[in-house]
């Protein structure tokens, strides 16, 4: 009996290291399963309309934030994610208690951090009406004129890879490819088999 026992466990342990040696599985589960990684982080778009605070809102709720851009790579990245229409970003330079929330002075949500990358349109930052929020299109950054409040735009929605998002409960059996099902499927029967073994020493006993 206690032979059979030590065989399952070993099966069960030499399944769990082939699943997680497999290339990519860990970067597949690393994303929830509506995210898409880059690098060492998560984005998904978000099609539904909405101001820029309600968006920030709605990102936080998936332990996120709006977007930030730190390079090239990354700015044409959430580009193609968006299908190249116009989406909030995190950049704005709306006032605030700290002291560098400052007018026009653009930081990334909340952070202190200078803006190094950059990637305006011709013409901008328009800031000449104290606008505070920055979006982002095909052709580059641009400031929303109808404002902060009243605009109601798509948005992207960015991770570090490996937090886990709250609204969603993705379990990714979806995606899991034909190798990782043939070992899931070899470890149940080796499973049963080692079960009904252990049965018919104990009824032969």
């Amino acid at each position: 009996m206690w032979r059979h026992f030590q065989v399952m466990i070993s099966v069960l342990l030499l399944s769990a290291s082939l699943l997680s040696a497999v290339p990519g599985l860990q970067q597949m589960t690393s994303c929830t399963y509506n995210f898409t990684r880059l690098n060492n982080n998560c984005y998904h778009f978000f099609a539904a309309n909405k101001a820029f605070h309600p968006a920030e809102l709605h990102c936080r709720s998936y332990s996120a934030h709006l977007v930030t851009i730190y390079n090239s790579m990354e700015q044409q990245f959430v580009v193609n994610l968006s299908g190249g229409v116009p989406f909030w970003t995190g950049l704005n330079d709306a006032e605030g208690p700290e002291q560098w929330h400052v007018e026009g002075v653009f930081k990334w949500g909340n952070s202190p951090d200078p803006v190094e990358y950059q990637s305006w349109k011709e013409g901008e930052p328009n800031n000449k009406n104290h606008l505070d929020c920055v979006a982002s299109d095909k052709m580059g950054w641009h400031m929303v004129i109808s404002g902060c409040a009243s605009a109601q735009l798509p948005y992207i929605c960015k991770m570090s890879a490996g937090v886990a998002a709250t609204p969603t409960t993705a379990k990714h059996w979806d995606k899991l490819q034909p190798f990782h099902w043939i070992v899931v499927v070899l470890t149940i029967c080796i499973f049963s088999v080692c079960v009904i073994q252990c049965s018919r020493r104990d009824v032969i006993k």
